[in-house]
């Protein structure tokens, strides 16, 4: 899927799948390509009904989405404490769904800039001039131990509590989530993902399949795929690509 500003053309991929251990896919991912929009998010590991909360939150972002006529730190704010709510009203009213949530991350492109807002461990990633940075940070425990200097970044990736999170949709009334943005440049890659991908593939695997030039977007997203299935397959797995390109006349 392709969206076209007045100098820029982003080529968009996904892929999504139930990985090696899971009986069902929680995660939901939606391209919105006349909006330059993306969608992702992981319904909570281990809670009852979060393929349904992820779906809902999909749902409702996507919808917020289609009907904005601007996008502004604000409305991306907005568009995820909708999901919240909706989220949190639903389990309220169903025993079925008590309890349940989801993460997420949206992408939207406005002018040369792409504005992203999170809330979880799903993910966005930027790879440019060959060095892949993570642009969104984990609201999770291990990550805030992380910054208090508690442990480090390498033993953050094998301990033992490391998917705890400390934010999530429908875990509190207000989900407060992390607002980003950045700079659109021709021969950048993006990366949105659920930690399905993270957890077993490294960064470096991860800069080497979005590095390789022979790929288009959707052969990078399938490989992804094919690379954390291969490395134990743990969890759903999602992803997203987003590779920016000049515009031809």
């Amino acid at each position: 899927m392709k969206y076209e500003h007045d100098t820029l053309k982003l080529e968009i991929a996904m892929a999504t799948d139930v990985g090696r251990i899971r009986q069902r896919n929680e995660d939901e991912v939606r391209i919105l390509p006349a909006a330059g929009a993306v969608v992702l998010a992981d319904g909570m590991g281990g809670h009852l009904a979060g393929d349904v909360a992820s779906r809902l939150a999909v749902e409702v972002v996507t919808e917020q989405i289609e009907k904005a006529e601007s996008a502004d730190e604000q409305t991306l704010r907005q568009w995820i404490e909708a999901a919240n709510r909706a989220i949190r009203s639903l389990a309220s009213s169903q025993a079925a769904f008590r309890g349940m949530g989801a993460t997420i991350v949206v992408t939207v492109c406005r002018g040369d800039h792409l504005l992203f807002s999170h809330v979880g461990d799903s993910r966005l990633y930027r790879l440019w001039n060959n060095t892949l940075h993570q642009l969104t940070e984990d609201h999770t425990l291990v990550q805030q131990y992380i910054n208090e200097g508690m442990i480090s970044s390498a033993e953050g990736k094998t301990w033992a509590g490391r998917n705890l999170l400390t934010k999530g949709l429908g875990i509190e009334e207000v989900a407060n989530p992390t607002y980003g943005q950045a700079s659109l440049r021709p021969g950048q890659t993006y990366l949105l993902c659920s930690d399905g991908l993270t957890d077993p593939v490294s960064d470096e695997q991860i800069s080497a399949i979005l590095s390789n030039s022979d790929y288009t977007g959707e052969d990078a997203a399938d490989e992804l795929v094919l690379l954390a299935n291969a490395n134990g397959g743990p969890d759903n797995i999602s992803v997203a690509v987003i590779r920016v390109h000049e515009k031809s006349d």
